[in-house]
């Protein structure tokens, strides 16, 4: 994911774009917190889970595991080519990522990340220490967005504001606030008078 995503980052900067000499850590923003400590879990577990499957191996028939895994990591990987030909896109137009996934969610290449690849790896295994692997990348997800999204802020100000308000959820859709009754009829009654 990392090395897909930083290639990504590497060439689609625009050139001469403010920032083209940032380092290409901050180009990727927190796909590394998020991804390395999954992936690598992952290759940590994949030994003793395949060596002492018996002692690992998930109570399920293998093919009932398998069909709904192999569904979440195909859908996973859809949505994050998606995600990575969207933003690529948009930052060689020097604008923000809005449309495709990222009017959905703010963040769907770690949504297809931890919500649908690795759970899909983790049922593909019948192992379940595996599936600790989007657990590990949440927790990175969760204590580095922050960073990211203020650094997305920074550049590109009140756009990025009236984005996270059109589109609240980070990993998963979410409806943007409603607007109440009162707020609808001021807006109505400053239309008539206009």
């Amino acid at each position: 994911m990392t090395v897909v995503f930083g290639a990504a980052a590497r060439l689609s900067w625009p050139p001469g774009a403010e920032g083209g000499d940032v380092r290409i850590s901050e180009r990727l923003g927190i796909g590394l917190w998020v991804g390395g400590p999954a992936l690598g879990y992952l290759l940590l577990a994949a030994y003793p889970c395949w060596r002492w499957h018996g002692l690992f191996r998930l109570p399920l028939p293998w093919l009932w595991l398998a069909i709904p895994g192999a569904v979440l990591l195909v859908s996973g990987l859809g949505l994050y080519a998606w995600s990575l030909v969207t933003v690529v896109r948009a930052w060689q137009a020097g604008a923000l990522a809005r449309t495709g996934p990222y009017a959905l969610v703010r963040h769907p290449a770690y949504a297809a990340w931890i919500l649908l690849i690795l759970p899909g790896v983790a049922l593909l295994s019948g192992a379940w220490p595996m599936s600790l692997a989007p657990v590990l990348a949440f927790y990175g997800f969760c204590r580095r967005v922050e960073r990211e999204e203020a650094a997305v802020r920074a550049h590109f100000g009140e756009d990025y504001e009236s984005y996270c308000r059109a589109v609240p959820g980070r990993l998963a859709p979410r409806r943007p606030a409603c607007r109440s009754a009162d707020d609808s009829i001021a807006a109505r009654d400053v239309t008539k008078s206009s």
